[in-house]
């Protein structure tokens, strides 16, 4: 990271000032961009994104790899990330965390930052289409066309197999309407999902199957407030039990009852985000690398615990979930005296 001595962007932010901003909060805000400030930094990142896509189709097992951006407060660390989600994230999704508050729920707050950030929609799509709604059509599109070959080669409903073969080569998102409706739309969709789902439990057994369910519910469901609920439930969150029963899920991840301790409950929804986040990543390698950041982490010094748990499960990421950039954004200070002594 580097300041901008030349005063190139100074210039930039008075013709274009962002309103009432003195920094970058997140990814998605939106504030004038210099592509020369920080320029090598971003073009590492972008270089990384096409390594990991590449050594994914030398590989037999895709794997994940990592930056840390070492940079002083006010250097454009959250601006970096801000130009990648508007440069990038139209294949290379950004999934964008902070620090955690709870050492006993670092797994959960991870994947639920993750499942807001799949949320947002894409900034340069002019639409209101969401990274998630992206990442789903290509990846199910993906599996999917295979699947509907095999059908027209034993000539097993060849003539409707060949017309979603059509469309989804022509644009992924026809995945999300072109079931038909009423009965036959409910017929096709539990089609989809039940070959889908076979499909992932064969060649991909670590794919958690209620998170790719929903999922692939989430595909198929026009209402919004359906899909609302459905990314409440993904998130971890419990929902309505009503709202629940009419989607086909369980009101909450786990099973709780009178019997249930508090650790038994947390551990399990620990263990069960992580699956939802290995499970992501599996799907990804159908589609591209998704870059997973880190910022806003100086809360972390002097919680001894919190960063050891933010160390472990960031560490799990890395040894069990596939095809993710993880880019980690911290003071230099910071990494010198506090995360190198204590991870």
């Amino acid at each position: 990271m580097r300041t901008d001595q030349a005063e190139h962007y100074r210039p930039l932010l008075e013709k274009d000032p962002p309103n009432f901003c003195d920094r970058v909060n997140t990814p998605w805000d939106h504030v004038p961009d210099l592509e020369e400030y920080n320029d090598a930094a971003y073009r590492r990142i972008a270089r990384a994104l096409n390594h990991l896509a590449q050594s994914r189709n030398h590989e037999s097992v895709p794997t994940s790899e990592g930056i840390l951006i070492l940079g002083e407060a006010g250097t454009g660390k959250t601006h970096l990330l801000m130009r990648i989600a508007r440069n990038l994230s139209g294949t290379n999704h950004i999934l964008f965390v902070r620090k955690p508050n709870n050492e006993d729920a670092v797994a959960q707050h991870i994947w639920a930052n993750m499942v807001d950030s799949l949320g947002r929609s894409l900034p340069t799509s002019g639409s209101k289409k969401s990274q998630l709604d992206d990442l789903l059509a290509h990846v199910f599109t993906a599996v999917l066309i295979p699947e509907f070959e095999q059908d027209i080669q034993k000539d097993q409903d060849a003539d409707q197999r060949r017309k979603w073969v059509k469309d989804l080569r022509a644009d992924p998102y026809n995945l999300f309407q072109m079931l038909g409706e009423g009965e036959r739309r409910q017929k096709n969709m539990e089609l989809i999902r039940r070959r889908t789902l076979r499909f992932l439990q064969t060649s991909h057994p670590d794919v958690d199957q209620r998170i790719a369910r929903v999922l692939i519910t989430y595909c198929f469901v026009l209402a919004e407030d359906k899909k609302r609920v459905l990314r409440t439930w993904l998130s971890g969150q419990d929902v309505d039990e009503e709202e629940a029963g009419s989607l086909g899920l369980e009101p909450s991840w786990v099973k709780i009852d009178e019997t249930s301790p508090h650790v038994s409950t947390q551990q399990q929804r620990e263990e069960q985000a992580l699956r939802a986040i290995r499970t992501i990543g599996i799907l990804s390698t159908h589609y591209q690398p998704l870059v997973l950041a880190f910022d806003q982490l100086e809360g972390l010094r002097s919680h001894h615990t919190l960063s050891q748990r933010w160390g472990d499960v960031v560490r799990e990421i890395f040894t069990m979930t596939p095809n993710l950039l993880v880019v980690t954004c911290i003071f230099p200070s910071l990494w010198e005296s506090w995360f190198k002594q204590n991870l």
